[in-house]
């Protein structure tokens, strides 16, 4: 485990994170998967503060990842609504099929 001192862009505030990266990172990773988690990594990297956004924006996501330091995985479950599982229900009696649209099947 190690912590580091980050800064804001204001320079006014600062946090101390500590940071541990699983020695089974993959298998951590594709437990959530598996479990219907969404899951986001998180990195820091310092960035030259007279950058543009655009610039910053045009750069080659490898560029951009490239000597990051990585902070941990944001963890997030998006629950089906309660009202959701009569309207279903009442689908599949009506012999209509459904089918759960995510970002992956636009």
């Amino acid at each position: 485990m190690w912590s580091r001192q980050v800064s804001t862009a204001d320079g006014q505030k600062s946090y101390l994170l500590f940071i541990v990266v699983p020695a089974d990172f993959v298998s951590t990773l594709h437990w959530y998967t598996r479990q219907g988690l969404r899951v986001l990594a998180a990195a820091y990297k310092p960035l030259n503060a007279n950058a543009r956004w655009k610039e910053v924006n045009d750069q080659p996501r490898t560029e951009l990842e490239q000597g990051a330091e990585f902070l941990g995985l944001i963890i997030m479950q998006n629950l089906v609504k309660e009202e959701t599982y009569p309207a279903i229900k009442q689908l599949h009696a009506a012999d209509i099929t459904t089918v759960m649209v995510t970002g992956r099947k636009l």
